[in-house]
């Protein structure tokens, strides 16, 4: 007889109550009830959840094994965990937590905690004698220490002699350093990047315990620094045009000025150390100081600032200038900094306090330099003039002509003998710099000049212009050596490094380019490590997610976790369509080569190479049976193949313009094409019969989508517009207007109630399908929207875009919840959220190169932060809305690299 609700619940309850009874007792559970006569079985009742006290000890456990791997932070977060799932038996791990939190220097926590056990009578006798040496570290170390000279005069100190230990790099070195930045710590604090650059040293020599130690105190120490949590950054290279670059004088560190901001690059493992975000407006120029112990930047808004050079603290602002800041520069004793400026000054600043000494008057200065001996200092004016001032006192020497343009650059030689200027009228011109009398003019590039440098050895000197090359020069005659290509903007900064061996040159097309130095050999190239997302769908079952790249490789990912699964290559030019069978075992990609390819998903093997198009293959589409493929392309043209074989079976013409994308309808039946020209053409899929002209857009079509009861079509167009047809008929309509300048993808929702478009805005529009209304824009992406794709059950939106990223939203409010990006030509890739990060691919040390730990305006590498943004299987965790940051894997470590990391660095 079936029971009344109530009694299934109180049944189900006495069920559970009986088998948690039985547990405690020792007994065994009873079995499942067996079918009776009549053949109807019933219900076990459902499992009870883990007991929490269970849980908790199985979470105590892990502390032990969590301490011996330096892994403070995650041991507190373990504790408190099993603490909050069993109360009661906290004190197993009263010892271990409060140890841990005074080593993390969370001092008042450890003050509570110490309170706690020594008002418990019960308490264990290990975790009194922790309590009471935790309340003595406490009080020794909890304090902050004035902001003056005297007072971190013991810290600087140290903190030089570490540094001068950290650069000979052999291991007793490395410790010895190791403890001089503790020392520095010690002296002063909150010093959390003397905790850094002593992890630092710790993982050189191989000993991960310790340098995890270190960085997790350290961001202990620079949250309370900075006053701001620890947030998570994952850059795609320099934000903007590179304006200068500036070496450190080991030769270890490289500053790029790019936009608002300016890297600190490693140059040997050519990981970004630091992003400095501080000025208001574009950087201009950068300079170490002799010692590099400090870097200068002076930007558009008039304002220089001086960091700390290895850590990228901010240490003085110092303001003045009333137009941009325009060049920067030590003199060779570190004890004065110039600063040139639109407003026609040159102000003289003492190095370390960053006071005013003088204010030279000059007109509209746009480069500024000193001589090795400090004694002269020269600048550069847009009104074509060089000006040499005495270097101490401020002293107009001399001022030079000859120049028909503004002069941009100005450098000594080495020996202080030559002078040389660079300026819009194409030229540099060398002089002698006691006498300013002119020694040779060096022409040959077509373009205004931007940039010069000698080197160390005063042989050569290198030049950079609009004209997108960097030349080198013999020095002494004025010959020209070498021409030096491969940016695709103006050079707008050269730089030697301190031993002449590598010569660094800055882009306006947002890269910075090494080259060894007396050869003009390309040895790296620094930029964004991702390539343009250009093509992407996913399967539909929502389970592998497939992008092209303009790097000419097609990446396969797992749908659910952002795992990297496989990386096809073989175009010879960038990717620009991709599409899946039906049955997921085929992928079909097109390319600005010319070519379809098809793969075989399982292996990554190339099953066909198809040719036949003339121009660029744009798109490519296959009929919902998987029979049949479209490709078109720029050639004006559609080409509908077997999918299996490839066999061509039809060339549909008629477009006057390049084909821009395709689509079948769901049935089959139809197939729709968009091109330049500004025309949709419906052709009868199977007999390439034209069945309809949709004319009406103002501008090329670059995107058609069949709704999923074929009923609708969209297309978009540059003229921002997205139209609607009936699908039977060609009718228009409806027209959707808002977006801000053209439309480059469209997608319907898998119940045809939403439309998405993208746009060259990089917004992505949700639209209520039946009446156009505008439901969300979806922001995050910084460059064009390429491709749009819903999940099979519609809540999640992922859109690529040409920063090289692929992101997922949900549809309903819009919110973004975890982006995708892949690495270029590595096999290797990440998948982030605001607080959290996943790495996935064969390479794992390749995506750990680029994501950066922010505090404020303090920036170091992930290595400092990775124990807290770590998340395996972050993506999985997102889509099943489990977003919490206090709950990533316990018992995981960081990532497969982090161990591999250290030895190789």
């Amino acid at each position: 007889m079936r029971r009344p609700l109530g009694a299934t619940f109180w049944f189900f309850f006495f069920c559970s109550l009986l088998v948690l009874l039985l547990a405690c007792s020792g007994s065994a559970p009873p079995q499942p009830v067996e079918p009776s006569a009549a053949g109807t079985a019933q219900r076990p009742p459902p499992p009870m959840p883990p007991d929490p006290c269970q849980s908790a000890g199985e979470l105590r456990k892990l502390v032990p094994t969590l301490l011996g791997k330096g892994r403070l932070d995650r041991t507190v977060r373990v504790i408190g965990k099993a603490n909050r799932l069993c109360p009661a038996t906290a004190a197993a791990t009263w010892a271990a937590e409060v140890e841990t939190l005074a080593e993390l220097g969370r001092y008042a926590e450890a003050r509570r905690v110490a309170q706690e056990i020594e008002a418990a009578r019960s308490a264990p006798e290990d975790a009194r004698k922790a309590a009471t040496a935790a309340m003595e570290k406490s009080a020794r170390l909890d304090r902050s220490f004035a902001d003056t000279d005297e007072a971190n005069a013991a810290m600087r100190r140290l903190y030089g002699e570490a540094d001068r230990l950290y650069a000979k790099g052999d291991e007793a070195s490395l410790r010895g350093a190791m403890e001089k930045f503790v020392a520095a710590w010690e002296a002063w604090r909150p010093n959390g990047q003397a905790l850094v650059a002593a992890g630092e040293c710790a993982k050189r020599v191989g000993d991960r315990p310790m340098a995890q130690r270190l960085f997790d105190r350290a961001m202990v120490d620079l949250e309370k620094a900075t006053g701001e949590a620890l947030s998570l950054e994952v850059p795609d290279g320099f934000s903007g045009p590179v304006a200068s670059v500036a070496w450190s004088p080991d030769g270890t560190r490289l500053a790029v000025a790019h936009g608002g901001e300016i890297s600190i690059v490693d140059t040997t493992t050519r990981r970004e150390r630091a992003r400095l975000r501080a000025h208001s407006m574009l950087v201009n120029a950068v300079a170490f100081s002799p010692d590099g112990k400090q870097l200068a930047s002076g930007a558009r808004s008039g304002v220089v600032q001086l960091w700390e050079g290895s850590t990228g603290a901010l240490l003085k602002t110092l303001e003045g200038h009333t137009g941009g800041v325009t060049a920067v520069a030590f003199s060779p004793d570190g004890k004065r900094l110039a600063s040139a400026s639109d407003d026609g000054t040159v102000r003289l600043w003492e190095g370390r306090t960053g006071a005013l000494l003088k204010t030279l008057q000059g007109r509209g200065v746009t480069a500024v330099a000193f001589s090795p001996d400090g004694k002269r200092l020269a600048s550069g004016s847009s009104s074509g003039v060089v000006q040499l001032w005495e270097g101490s006192r401020g002293a107009l020497l001399k001022t030079l002509e000859g120049h028909t343009g503004g002069v941009i650059a100005v450098a000594f030689s080495p020996d202080g003998k030559r002078l040389a200027s660079g300026a819009t009228d194409n030229t540099v011109r060398l002089r002698e710099a006691s006498t300013g009398a002119l020694l040779a003019t060096l022409s040959g590039h077509p373009r205004r000049l931007l940039t010069v440098a000698f080197s160390p050895d005063g042989k050569r000197l290198a030049s950079g212009a609009t004209d997108k090359t960097v030349r080198l020069w013999e020095a002494s005659t004025g010959a020209l050596l070498k021409t030096l290509e491969g940016h695709t903007d103006g050079v707008t900064a050269v730089a030697f490094s301190p031993d002449g061996k590598r010569l660094a040159s800055g882009s306006g097309d947002k890269s910075v380019r090494l080259w060894e130095g007396s050869t003009g050999v390309l040895l790296t190239t620094l930029r964004g490590h991702t390539s343009p997302v250009t093509a992407m769908m996913l399967s539909p079952d929502g389970k592998r997610l497939v992008s092209g790249s303009h790097d000419g490789t097609v990446r396969l990912w797992e749908g659910s976790t952002g795992a990297l699964l496989k990386m096809l290559k073989g175009h010879t030019d960038g990717v620009t369509a991709v599409t899946l069978s039906p049955d997921g075992k085929r992928l079909t990609s097109g390319a600005l080569d010319n070519t379809v390819r098809l793969w075989d998903v399982s292996t990554g093997a190339l099953l066909k190479d198809l040719k036949g198009h003339t121009s660029l293959v744009s798109t490519v589409a296959l009929s919902p049976d998987g029979a049949r493929l479209a490709a078109g392309s720029w050639d004006a043209t559609v080409q509908l193949r077997e999918a299996s074989t490839g066999a061509l079976l039809k060339t549909l013409e008629g477009h006057a313009g390049g084909v821009t994308a395709v689509a079948f309808s769901p049935d089959g039946k139809r197939l729709a094409a968009g091109s330049w020209d500004k025309i949709v053409r419906l052709w009868e899929a199977s007999t390439g019969a034209l069945l309809k002209t949709l004319e009406g857009h103002a501008d090329g079509v670059t995107a058609v989508a069949f709704s999923p009861d074929g009923k609708r079509l969209a297309s978009g167009d540059l003229d921002a517009t997205v139209r609607l047809w009936e699908a039977s008929t060609g009718a228009l309509l409806k027209t959707l207007e808002g977006h801000g300048r053209g439309v480059t993808a469209v997608a319907f929702s898998p119940d045809g109630k939403r439309l998405a478009s993208g746009d060259l805005d990089a917004t992505v529009r949700l639209w209520e399908a039946s009446t156009g209304a505008l439901l969300e824009i979806l922001e995050g992406h910084t460059s064009r929207v390429t491709a749009l794709a819903f999940s099979p059950d519609g809540n999640v939106l992922v859109s690529a875009a040409e920063d090289g990223s692929a992101m997922l939203h949900r549809v309903a409010g819009g919110s973004r919840l975890a982006t995708l990006r892949a690495i270029e030509d590595k096999d290797a890739g990440y998948v982030f959220t605001r607080e959290h990060i996943d790495f996935t691919g064969a390479d794992l040390c390749a995506a750990r190169v680029y994501p950066i730990c922010r505090f404020g305006p303090l920036a170091f590498p992930i290595d400092v932060c990775e124990e807290r943004v770590y998340v395996k299987d972050l993506l999985a965790k997102v889509q099943a809305g489990d977003t919490s940051s206090a709950e990533p894997e316990y018992v995981a470590d960081p990532s497969p690299c982090a161990a591999a990391s250290v030895a190789s660095e």
